[in-house]
């Protein structure tokens, strides 16, 4: 038999949960695994530039790289950047503090930098794993939270940033904003009761 394709998933952490639930779906079709990001730092396109080697497995989990014979080969990268680009946090500090935006809080990357964030983070994964099929994912709608730490509608505006980067670079895009609004109450606070996300997100990755 020819052995099964490696796919990679590079997202937040909530991604975790949905690759094991795909890769265990997808067993006698894909080796599916969700890249590692350094304990304690945020997901998000800044710090997926800068931690490209130990997503893709280039380096172990503590930093330290991997020789070069044991690096894995990708055929599939499933990949996103958003809601932690999107957060509301502390200004002027580097460490990941979320504030509200009522109390001061700045969004951690704005428009202008995530455009360019993308465009770079789409270069060195073509230039890192030339012979991966890249798949963009697009960020899940954001619903109202009493902790105002998001904004209603901001991702409509990334998502419309980061399809135009993904055009740009002939990047299919996996549409999983309309697909998950098309599934959940908008009008419902997050965080109340069971999250849908952790169900529909998979759904979406395995599509």
């Amino acid at each position: 038999d020819p052995p099964l394709p490696n796919v990679l998933i590079i997202g937040d952490a909530i991604y975790q949960q949905h690759a094991r639930g795909a890769s265990a779906e997808l067993k006698d079709r894909a080796n599916v695994q969700f890249a590692v990001w350094p304990k304690g730092v945020l997901p998000s396109s800044t710090n997926a530039i800068e931690h490209i080697d130990q997503l893709l497995g280039r380096k172990d989990q503590r930093g330290n790289p991997v020789e070069e014979d044991k690096w894995p080969t990708w055929d599939i990268i499933h990949f996103n950047c958003g809601l932690g680009d999107l957060i509301y946090c502390m200004p002027n500090i580097n460490s990941h503090r979320v504030l509200p935006y009522d109390a001061g809080g700045v969004i951690r990357t704005d428009a202008q930098q995530y455009e360019k964030n993308l465009d770079t983070l789409v270069r060195l994964l073509k230039q890192k794993a030339p012979q991966a099929r890249l798949i963009w994912a697009s960020t899940t709608p954001i619903r109202h939270s009493r902790e105002n730490v998001f904004k209603l509608g901001t991702e409509i505006e990334y998502n419309a940033i980061a399809a135009q980067v993904m055009n740009k670079h002939d990047v299919p895009i996996n549409d999983m904003y309309t697909f998950a609004k098309g599934l959940i109450d908008m009008g419902k606070p997050a965080g109340h009761g069971v999250d849908p996300f952790f169900s529909i997100e998979s759904r979406c990755i395995r599509r």
